[in-house]
């Protein structure tokens, strides 16, 4: 079985939720996140590879392999997110941390952390595999750039029974 995992209490002034793969104005408000404090070049460049980007995360937690979860304010504004993939060998990845520079150092991210793995997925190793699934570049220092190897994609051992919670 999973271990469980208690989730920390959400920080005062946010609410700890998933994103709903099919409502639309939740994933425009996680680009609408990102895109405020981009200051480089081609903005609106920088806007359409972020809605490609969630367009992408969106169609894995459509498709059953993950999870996205946000914080959000009492006005429905996110304030940090980031997303839960399944793994190859029952195991789960986070992709995306990201938190709004002003709402940083409040503890948001880590309770956000602790309330995705909370809601990890249980792997039914009896299952077939996924058709595909992505395997998302990492954004440590090191990474590799576009087209590397490492970006190829990969195909996890075993499916995404239920999310836990």
């Amino acid at each position: 079985g999973a271990a469980a995992l208690t989730p920390a209490p959400a920080p005062e002034g946010v609410e700890l939720r998933r994103v709903d793969a099919a409502v639309d104005g939740h994933w425009s408000a996680l680009v609408d996140l990102e895109v405020g404090p981009y200051d480089g070049p081609d903005p609106d460049g920088h806007r359409v590879f972020l809605e490609r980007r969630f367009a992408g995360h969106r169609a894995l937690v459509a498709a059953g392999l993950g999870a996205w979860c946000a914080a959000y304010l009492p006005d429905g504004r996110p304030v940090a997110s980031l997303g839960i993939f399944a793994l190859s060998g029952g195991l789960a990845r986070y992709q995306d941390v990201m938190t709004d520079v002003a709402h940083r150092r409040r503890g948001i991210a880590g309770a956000l952390l602790r309330y995705a793995g909370a809601h990890a997925l249980v792997a039914d190793p009896a299952a077939a595999p996924p058709r595909r699934a992505h395997h998302w570049r990492s954004r440590r220092a090191g990474a590799p750039a576009a087209g590397d190897d490492d970006l190829r994609q990969r195909t996890p051992s075993r499916r995404p029974r239920q999310w836990l919670g």
